[in-house]
């Protein structure tokens, strides 16, 4: 039993690596809340994204199949970003995992003060 934990654990080790990458969740998190945006409204949402971490960002979302970037034609074009189906499950744990949060602030928030 032990050991099939530390195999889990060694197969997630990737995945923890990129989703602790900077801005990472905050991209799917308000990806989720708005049903897809444009690039700078992103930007705005997110707030002090640099273009080019978004950029880098976005780009390993979608090559990892969490979001899908859609060019709608137009004069200028305008890109939309979306979360994938895989991004609407990792959405819906982050909202959890925010809800948690929420519901335990106080007490958090006392203990990091320690």
């Amino acid at each position: 039993m032990i050991k099939m934990g530390q195999e889990k654990c060694e197969l997630t080790q990737n995945l923890w690596e990129r989703l602790a990458k900077k801005w990472t969740l905050a991209v799917v998190y308000n990806l989720g809340v708005s049903k897809g945006s444009g690039f700078n409204e992103l930007r705005n949402r997110i707030g002090s994204i640099s273009p080019s971490s978004l950029v880098e960002r976005l780009t390993e979302l979608e090559g990892m199949g969490i979001i899908k970037r859609e060019v709608i034609p137009s004069k200028p074009p305008k890109v939309l970003y979306r979360l994938t189906q895989k991004g609407e499950e990792l959405y819906k744990i982050l909202d959890q995992l925010a809800s948690w949060y929420l519901s335990n602030e106080e007490t958090l928030e006392k203990s990091l003060k320690v």
